[in-house]
């Protein structure tokens, strides 16, 4: 499969709007899938390895989890003169348009060669509005109230597969939480993501909540690093919103931290769960693939 995909581009401004979770999840996990058949008109820059040193200091959680990993030997961009001759020819099996609502760009001219269904809309913007105008579209919505249908379908976010502890690592707890209150800003003290990591593996539970939105990167973070998320509220969440997570799990934890009646026992066992639910279905690899079949029985 091949694919167009929109991301970044310079008239998303400021820097600090270069790195967009939901858009940069997506592109990750497709070029983790498909490679050099991914194209970008403009350089992903902050998803590569070869990013300049402190290219992320500016960014919304200083890049931690989704930038900097990608080989830069996949990265394919292309001139407009190619984006426009590939267009015309349709080299692409669809177009993905990843940050919606900061950038339209170039989008009148790809609808002049690909039908509706054949163009791809990524909405990851915390509040739950649809953008009416590109209904005719699939898209993808993170903080979805509606019913899905054929064209409207949930996405969560998800976490390179590289960035989960070792299946087989027992996690030394040496503290019941760990240091980040969301909110609390005094606790966002992290420069290194090995280190905030590290502080989710020691710690029994990781605080997290509906911030923006219900989905959030960090609760992916917690489960990650083999620590329970401490979810208050977790039961009003929508059910066409964080569909992807283990929030049954999620909330039974909650509830047993709540009531004092969380064992060893069943803390090891909600940590097993959860940590497996999203090894096997949250990583960008798996939104990917589920992505790929939307498309393709989307367009048969």
């Amino acid at each position: 499969m091949k694919i167009l995909f929109f991301g970044w581009d310079p008239s998303i401004q400021p820097i600090t709007r270069t790195n967009d979770y939901m858009g940069d999840c997506v592109y990750h996990g497709l070029k983790s899938l498909l490679g050099t058949d991914v194209h970008t008109r403009y350089n992903q820059v902050h998803m590569y390895t070869d990013i300049p040193k402190g290219g992320t200091d500016n960014f919304h959680g200083k890049g931690f989890t989704l930038c900097g990993n990608l080989d830069p030997d996949l990265r394919t961009v292309i001139d407009e003169t190619s984006m426009i001759d590939n267009l015309k020819q349709k080299v692409y099996d669809c177009v993905i348009f990843s940050r919606i609502y900061r950038s339209t760009r170039h989008y009148k001219e790809v609808c002049k060669y690909y039908n509706n269904t054949e163009i791809i809309i990524i909405d990851g913007q915390d509040v739950p509005t649809i953008q009416e105008e590109y209904r005719k579209h699939i898209y993808f919505k993170r903080e979805l109230l509606e019913e899905p249908s054929k064209v409207l379908h949930p996405i969560c976010f998800s976490i390179p597969k590289e960035k989960l502890v070792p299946s087989e690592l027992v996690a030394v707890k040496e503290k019941e939480l760990a240091q980040v209150i969301p909110g609390n800003q005094d606790t966002y003290t992290f420069t290194s993501e090995k280190d905030y990591y590290k502080d989710y593996e020691k710690s029994l539970y990781g605080i997290t909540h509906k911030k923006g939105g219900w989905d959030c990167m960090r609760h992916l973070e917690v489960i990650a690093n083999k620590c329970v998320p401490f979810f208050p509220g977790i039961d009003e969440c929508p059910p066409h919103t964080m569909t992807d997570y283990p929030k049954a799990e999620i909330a039974e934890a909650y509830r047993h931290v709540q009531e004092g009646t969380m064992t060893q026992e069943l803390y090891g066992t909600y940590c097993g769960k959860m940590y497996n639910h999203v090894a096997k279905n949250q990583t960008t690899v798996a939104q990917a693939k589920r992505l790929v079949n939307i498309i393709k029985d989307a367009n048969k």
